[in-house]
C-alpha cells in the first residue's frame, strides 16, 4: 500500500502541488452519524478498491508514455499523457482520502502488485494505439456514465464532490483518447499496419460491449448507494438510456 502522508521534504512538495487543486473541494469530513453502519462499511470497501483501480491507470499510462516516446509522438501528445499519469495519481490519493472517512486503512490489504498490462512484442506505435483505444477511448469513456450515475445517486455532499472530481477528469481523459488516436494512427499506415488497425478496431467493439454488460450486470443496488458505493440499473439508464439494455417493468417504475 502506498503511504499517502506528506512530510516536510522536497518530494512532498511535488505531492502537494499535484493534489492541491482538490483540497478546497474535499476540506470537510462528512458526518456519517445518520447513515446505517452497513452503508458505511460497504462504502469503506468500495472506495478502498478504487485506489487499486486508479493506480492501475498510473501503471498503464506510464507504459503508454514510454511507447509514445519510442515512436516519437508529437510533443503535445506526450504532455497530455504526462498529465493523465498525474491525474491518476491524484485519483488514487483522493480515493484513499475518501476511504479514510469510513474506516482505518489497516482494515483492508491494498495490493498494488501486478497491475501492468501483459507484455507485448508489438511495435511501439501499435502498442501505444492499442492502449489509447482500449484504456482511453473505451474504458475511460465508459466510466463517464458510471461515475455520473454514482454521483447522481450520492446524497452526502463531500462524497458527491469527490465523485464530481473523478467524473470531470474522466470526461477529459476520454476526449484526450480520441485526439491521441488521431495522432498515433497515421504512424501505422504502412506495411502490415492495416491488419493492426483492424485488430484494434475489433478489440474496441468487444471491450465496449463487455464493459457495458459488466456494469449493467453489477448495478443491482446495495448498501452504500448514498455514499458512492453502489448504483442500480435504473441509475445507469437514467444517465445513458441508449447505452444500456431495456429495463424490466419493475425497473422502469423506479426510473
Amino acid at each position: 500500500m502506498i503511504r499517502f502522508e506528506q512530510g516536510p521534504t522536497i518530494l512532498a512538495r511535488f505531492a502537494r502541488e499535484l493534489t492541491e487543486s482538490d483540497e478546497s473541494l474535499l476540506a470537510q469530513r462528512p458526518d456519517l452519524s445518520s447513515f446505517d453502519p452497513d452503508d458505511v462499511a460497504v462504502a469503506h470497501r468500495a472506495w478502498t478498491e478504487r485506489i487499486v483501480d486508479e493506480f492501475r491507470s498510473v501503471v498503464v499510462f506510464s507504459e503508454l508514455l514510454q511507447r509514445m516516446g519510442e515512436c516519437e509522438a508529437p510533443f503535445d501528445a506526450l504532455c497530455a499523457v504526462h498529465g493523465l499519469i498525474g491525474d491518476e495519481l491524484r485519483h488514487a490519493a483522493l480515493c484513499a482520502r475518501v476511504a479514510s472517512w469510513f474506516g482505518p486503512a489497516s482494515r483492508y490489504d491494498v495490493d498494488l502488485a501486478g497491475l501492468a498490462l501483459p507484455p507485448s512484442d508489438d511495435p511501439p506505435a501499435e502498442r501505444a494505439l492499442e492502449i489509447v483505444v482500449r484504456e482511453l477511448v473505451v474504458a475511460e469513456a465508459e466510466s463517464v456514465t458510471m461515475f455520473r450515475a454514482y454521483r447522481d445517486a450520492t446524497s452526502e455532499p463531500s462524497v458527491r464532490a469527490a465523485l464530481a472530481i473523478l467524473l470531470r477528469d474522466e470526461v477529459r481523459h476520454a476526449a484526450v483518447g480520441v485526439e491521441l488516436r488521431e495522432a498515433i494512427a497515421p504512424r501505422l499506415l504502412a506495411g502490415t499496419a492495416e491488419a493492426a488497425l483492424a485488430r484494434i478496431a475489433d478489440e474496441e467493439q468487444r471491450d465496449r460491449a463487455y464493459l457495458r454488460q459488466t456494469y449493467f450486470d453489477g448495478a443491482i443496488g446495495a448498501p452504500g448507494r448514498e455514499l458512492g458505493a453502489s448504483v442500480t440499473r435504473a441509475d445507469l439508464v437514467r444517465v445513458d438510456p441508449a447505452a444500456y439494455h431495456p429495463l424490466s417493468r419493475d425497473e422502469q417504475r423506479q426510473v
